[in-house]
């Protein structure tokens, strides 16, 4: 532990001295050019800037269409099994078949909603699956 403590005020010493005698080469003009300060701020441009938050932005959006899609499934899945249980007839009534449209636009929303579409698919079988239906 000793030991330990020794090394440390050592390097702390020597730490201390190469600061100083920095600051008296510089002092007393004995250095010929200073070393540049590097620059830790990033150049961001407005386009790189209006990219990331599009970025968050879906990301938030998706995140609470997910989640609320989710949910709905869920309840939807739970009260269709419930209904088919206990209501066969009922059922027999609103039974539909569902039907899929897909676009090909190459726009950055259409690209948005075609990729929570999809989610949202895997989120419902998903649920199907764990219900067992």
């Amino acid at each position: 532990m000793i030991f330990n403590i020794i090394i440390f005020l050592l390097a702390i010493f020597i730490a201390f001295t190469m600061i100083t005698f920095r600051a008296w080469k510089i002092e007393t003009k004995r250095i010929n050019s200073p070393i540049e300060t590097i620059t830790k701020d990033p150049k961001i441009s407005f386009r790189q800037i209006e990219k990331i938050f599009l970025y968050l932005t879906k990301n938030l959006l998706l995140f609470i269409v997910l989640s609320v899609a989710k949910y709905w499934y869920l309840i939807t899945t739970k009260s269709h099994k419930w209904i088919i249980e206990n209501w066969p007839k009922v059922y027999r009534i609103f039974w539909k078949k569902s039907e899929t449209t897909q676009t090909n636009k190459k726009s950055f929303i259409s690209r948005v909603v075609l990729e929570s579409k999809i989610k949202m698919k895997k989120i419902k079988e998903k649920i199907k699956q764990e219900h067992e239906l």
